[in-house]
């Protein structure tokens, strides 16, 4: 965390202390000056308690959403975007595409099935045409809960 942010976030919280006065919060000090105007000092205490926050609200931020592990270069055709669009549900951390095969029968739209339920999430395969891919999910839900969002995420399809 850059000092410059943290010293704009403790003016935004300082703001109405008085001139030479220190304010209620965890030790934000305002001083008058002829040609500057106002000055805000942060002590080092205060600077330390405002990157823990501004951290830990950054961490929370990235718990909410799950994240989609991009590892090859060639995917089932339309299957990223879903992977995305699911990746957005909350209790879903990590979502990896896997190895790709070719299938003997045919799907004429993309699908995801729950095949396999694995130490921490399941196991998916995505069938479109005669390739078949598997994905891994990594999430605390159950398979109901999950067949559900999978539903829901799916592009094109509107959500009620």
């Amino acid at each position: 965390m850059d000092r410059q942010r943290v010293n704009l976030f403790a003016i935004n919280l300082a703001g109405r202390a008085l001139p030479g006065s220190k304010s209620r919060l965890i030790g934000f000090e305002t001083t008058a000056s002829k040609n500057k105007g106002f000055k805000y000092r942060v002590s080092n205490r205060a600077a330390f308690f405002l990157k823990l926050w501004l951290v830990s609200i950054n961490y929370s931020e990235k718990v909410a959403m799950g994240r989609v592990v991009i590892t090859h270069s060639t995917y089932v055709e339309g299957l990223i975007p879903w992977l995305k669009a699911l990746s957005e549900e909350k209790n879903i951390q990590t979502i990896t595409p896997a190895v790709i095969r070719r299938v003997k029968g045919h799907c004429p739209e993309l699908r995801l099935r729950i095949t396999t339920p694995i130490k921490g999430g399941f196991k998916l395969v995505a069938r479109l045409g005669s390739s078949a891919q598997e994905v891994f999910v990594v999430t605390k839900l159950d398979e109901a809960s999950l067949l559900k969002r999978l539903n829901h995420s799916r592009p094109g399809v509107q959500k009620r």
